[in-house]
């Protein structure tokens, strides 16, 4: 599998976009994730599979547009085969965008992930508490 990334930062500094392009060579499909909002927050996230050789087309389309939109560049990455396996997913792209692209994902990197695999966004999307804190009754009231 290869993943291309770029992060996107408004010249103004309060929005940001980023663009992930997943490609699985061997089924001959792509998953383009756009993911934006104001910095800080979970924005929005759009994902779309790309059948073909279309996908670095798309890819390089969006950031051109995003360039000419007031948005500079502050990261861009790509990995390859051997820098990320399926499982390592929701670290490189973070479990939001992860949570929701996770069936996109299943879909088109299915014949990757070898028999009995499943990905599912709630493995990952169930926030841990840890500790529950008390708090006096009164607490809140004013």
């Amino acid at each position: 599998m290869n993943i291309t990334h770029a992060h996107y930062q408004h010249t103004g500094g309060t929005k940001d976009y980023d663009l992930y392009l997943l490609h699985n060579e061997s089924m001959r499909k792509s998953i383009l994730i756009k993911r934006w909002g104001k910095v800080g927050t979970v924005g929005q996230t759009l994902v779309e599979i790309i059948e073909g050789n279309k996908a670095a087309n798309k890819y390089h389309f969006e950031c051109d547009k995003r360039s000419k939109k007031g948005y500079r560049v502050s990261r861009n990455d790509s990995l390859t085969d051997d820098g990320v396996a399926i499982s390592d997913l929701p670290r490189v792209l973070g479990t939001t965008v992860f949570t929701k692209a996770a069936t996109h994902i299943q879909t088109v990197f299915h014949g990757d992930m070898g028999e009995g695999s499943n990905v599912e966004a709630k493995e990952f999307a169930t926030p841990v508490i840890e500790e529950i804190i008390e708090r006096p009754e009164e607490y809140g009231t004013w």
